[in-house]
């Protein structure tokens, strides 16, 4: 569960199902650049954040098949 909290407002969830995997290298780094990335595209920080959490959990589903020494890329 990923959580953002704006000032006063309610907080917002954002849930995944949990993916078994060791290719998790990255993946805070790689949210957080998502969520930049469709802040500077315009989109709002509440929809950049679902759309970063969906990109990331999309690129950990296919990396499970993938195979590498130790814990691999999360993109």
């Amino acid at each position: 569960v990923d959580i953002l909290q704006i000032a006063q407002n309610p907080s917002i969830e954002y849930r995944k199902a949990r993916i078994s995997t060791q290719n998790c290298r990255g993946t805070g780094c790689a949210l957080s650049s998502a969520i930049a990335a469709y802040l500077a595209s315009g989109e709002s920080l509440i929809s950049a954040c679902q759309k970063a959490k969906d990109l990331l959990h999309q690129s950990l589903m296919q990396r499970t098949k993938l195979s590498f020494k130790g814990a691999g890329p999360a993109l």
